[in-house]
């Protein structure tokens, strides 16, 4: 079966860009029914194609080191 042409990503896909590092605005979906673990996804500008896992885990931001105040 020929893949589908590539559609905006619903609200469960863009969480699962952005858990993979991605912005979700910058990618499109194309339903693979034989990846049924994975998302394939399509670049807007390049068209370059990446397969990324459903189930990865949320990518923490590092956070920023508080500066201590120099005692004087």
């Amino acid at each position: 079966m020929k893949n589908s042409r590539p559609r905006k990503p619903t609200r469960e896909e863009k969480k699962i860009m952005s858990n993979n590092g991605l912005i979700a605005n910058n990618w499109l979906v194309v339903d693979d029914p034989e990846l049924e673990s994975y998302l394939k996804i399509v670049s807007k500008s390049s068209n370059k194609q990446r397969i990324i896992d459903r189930y990865r885990k949320a990518v923490s931001a590092p956070t920023k080191a508080k500066r201590q105040p120099k005692n004087k």
